[in-house]
């Protein structure tokens, strides 16, 4: 009987010790997954972090502003800083949709490391064969720059918090009124003149864009036909709208139109193509001046490798740009505003103060 005893009591305690163990077992489980989740998150912030210092430089230089620049916000009035420009708001609210002096549009954020985020891009646009095509038809490559750097200055002392780059926009596809030797509408710039232009950009620390006037052809293609230079760290794109038009139709006859989906194509492809060649980020600049040349914006998504601009590009009246510059760019928001600014058409031509008080400030300010 105490033999029987003695072995009822043993099975208890092993019972207890058993359950013991298995509770500790449990807690111990319970204790490392916060842990584990603290070590999964500090792991995913390390890599974040990482690709972030691992991510190519960007190939450019600012102008430095003049150490007698007085910033533009300090010259003004408090109601000007508050306050759109009154021909900007064509009657309507002056209430700013963003703070004064800010490039980004509402609601829109920037996760790369592209030039627009911290700097403004003044560009010279045209192409080196046509004086009627804008300024890079107009002078040699030594005086364009001269020109352009003290362009792009006068944007640097306005605004010393976002210093100005010099950018050339070379139209690289030409739309013509007959089908050419693609039976597209275009003329594609021959590969030296690309490769000059490439060259001049990147020897004054410059960036180069390549402007595509798609004729009948398709965005995307006209995207791969400029692979080689794209692929260059400092060279980026730009879709004129206007000149693409349907089968039947003539570019500069009939008014062409790009859906945003097209566009999008573009951004997709630039976003793969820094990705798979460990460029730095790129932008797509994106022409418009009517309501009919670009529709569908809202498919335009900018990615963490590409960032996208909206170019108001009429020429005229000051008065009606700014007031459509409100339409296109800031009513209609992607994410960073452009303006063109004509030199022999413009009246008047706005100075660079003017351009800034824009709502939003542009990004980027092309010349023609």
């Amino acid at each position: 009987m105490k033999k029987l005893a003695l072995l009822f009591s043993g099975v208890l305690i092993l019972f207890f010790l058993i359950a013991c163990s298995e509770e500790t077992t449990k807690e111990s489980e319970q204790s490392d997954e916060p842990k584990q989740e603290e070590d999964a998150s500090d792991k995913k912030e390390e890599q974040k972090e990482t690709a972030e210092e691992d991510k190519p430089s960007q190939p450019f230089k600012a102008m430095e502003p003049a150490e007698d620049s007085t910033p533009l916000k300090e010259a003004l009035s408090e109601e000007e800083i508050a306050k759109m420009p009154s021909a900007e708001a064509h009657g309507g609210d002056r209430t700013r949709m963003i703070p004064f002096g800010e490039t980004l549009v509402k609601g829109a954020e920037d996760q790369t490391d592209g030039p627009l985020k911290d700097h403004r891009l003044v560009a010279y646009y045209g192409h080196p064969n046509s004086s009627n095509m804008g300024i890079l038809g107009e002078m040699e490559a030594d005086q364009l720059m001269e020109k352009l750097k003290e362009q792009t200055q006068a944007y640097s002392d306005a605004d010393p918090s976002r210093p100005a780059v010099p950018m050339i926009e070379l139209i690289s596809t030409v739309a013509q009124r007959n089908p050419g030797p693609e039976g597209k509408y275009y003329h594609r710039t021959s590969s030296e003149q690309i490769d000059e232009y490439a060259k001049l950009a990147e020897e004054n620390d410059a960036l180069l864009m390549l402007d595509v006037q798609l004729g009948t052809d398709s965005v995307l293609n006209q995207v791969k036909l400029l692979e080689k230079w794209l692929k260059m760290p400092h060279v980026h794109l730009a879709i004129d709208t206007e000149f693409h038009v349907k089968e039947g139709q003539t570019p500069g006859v009939d008014l062409g139109q790009v859906d945003g989906a097209e566009v999008q194509e573009a951004v997709d492809y630039l976003t793969n193509l820094v990705e798979e060649n460990d460029l730095p980020d790129k932008i797509v600049l994106v022409h418009q001046f009517m309501d009919e040349a670009l529709t569908n914006k809202e498919a335009i998504q900018p990615t963490e490798n590409v960032e996208v601009a909206l170019n108001y590009d009429g020429w005229g009246d000051a008065n009606t740009k700014m007031s459509l510059y409100r339409k296109f760019v800031r009513n209609e928001a992607v994410q960073y505003g452009g303006f063109k600014v004509f030199y022999n058409k413009d009246k008047p031509v706005l100075s660079a103060e003017e351009v800034l008080k824009l709502d939003p400030s542009p990004a980027i300010i092309n010349y023609q």
